[in-house]
């Protein structure tokens, strides 16, 4: 089914959920729009011929765009660089004061790679503070892997931007648009993330109306998101199918357990 690899861990990431996916995505469509990218497993799984990748972490922006020009020697760069505690360190270090955009790309993927449960996680500074994963750190993909990868988002405009400014700007008729914004609770929360700006339930309202948009313009929209009640108002307006997920919500092994998740359709 894929025959590209996802080179970045992501909490949240949709591998687990492919097949489900897959089956249920369009047959034709015209430009692929993906406005939380996270690790881009769905189109890195589709190979659209043309998409645009959008996401608010410029980190992640900037890793793609240096991935499209050097695939080859950000994978040596990376992969010399020692797995350990110590190494992980120095690099979060240098990472928070990089300014050198392929460098910062080097020091992204490591630590990415290395750090606890693929978690991007920011301080009050903004300065990536993840811890470094002492077990579960899975090998290295290849350097045919980034190769495919690289050939792959050359098709693609790669954005920062908001989800809201993405579907305003760039989403026209027969386009499809796979939204996978962080997952949020009626009660409590799901532990994936710290970044600036957060979704929260103000994003939720601003879903519900970006939807209608992405349909008033003739395009297609699927959005992935667990099964709880804040989604019920979505859910209620448009078609979905629900399925269960092995996820590891809180980051510890022993917490892994089946998950019910929507994926939400205007077709």
């Amino acid at each position: 089914m894929r025959t590209t690899r996802p080179l970045l861990r992501w909490a949240g990431s949709k591998r687990s959920a492919m097949a489900h996916l897959v089956e249920n995505m369009p047959s034709d469509f015209n430009q692929y729009v993906e406005p939380f990218v996270g690790s881009a497993a769905l189109f890195f799984a589709l190979e659209p011929r043309a998409a645009v990748l959008s996401d608010l972490n410029p980190d992640l922006i900037n890793f793609y765009k240096v991935l499209q020009q050097h695939p080859l020697s950000i994978h040596n760069d990376f992969s010399m660089l020692e797995r350990s505690r110590e190494t992980y360190v120095e690099i979060r270090f240098r990472f928070s004061s990089e300014e050198d955009p392929y460098q910062r790309a080097v020091q992204f993927v490591y630590l990415n790679r290395n750090c606890f449960n693929g978690l991007y996680r920011t301080n009050k500074r903004g300065q990536f503070n993840v811890p470094f994963a002492e077990r579960g750190r899975a090998q290295y993909p290849t350097v045919e892997d980034f190769k495919s990868a690289a050939e792959l988002t050359r098709n693609a405009n790669l954005v920062v931007a908001d989800f809201r400014q993405v579907i305003d700007e760039r989403v026209m008729a027969n386009d499809l648009v796979y939204l996978d914004p962080p997952y949020l609770l009626s009660e409590g929360r799901i532990f994936t993330e710290y970044v600036k700006g957060h979704f929260c339930k103000q994003d939720m309202d601003d879903l519900s109306c970006c939807l209608r948009t992405i349909n008033a313009r003739g395009a297609k929209f699927i959005v992935s998101f667990i099964d709880d009640p804040i989604i019920d108002e979505i859910k209620g307006e448009w078609n979905f199918i629900s399925y269960e997920v092995q996820r590891n919500i809180s980051g510890f092994a022993a917490a892994r357990k089946r998950y019910p998740e929507l994926l939400i359709k205007n077709w």
